[in-house]
């Protein structure tokens, strides 16, 4: 059985397939476009103009 090594931790075939799946989901894909919206949401807002370097 083959494997993937990450960090240290051995990851099983079944493992990076399920991590495989989690990441084409929908639920990852709502994770993402919130957290682009969290993101641009700080980017616009007053204070990150006032902290820019």
């Amino acid at each position: 059985m083959a494997s993937n090594t990450t960090g240290g931790k051995e990851l099983s075939v079944e493992e990076v397939e399920e991590a495989k799946e989690f990441l084409r989901s929908k639920q990852f894909e709502r994770i993402i476009k919130k957290s682009d919206e969290n993101h641009r949401k700080v980017m616009e807002s007053k204070i990150t103009n006032r902290t820019k370097i």
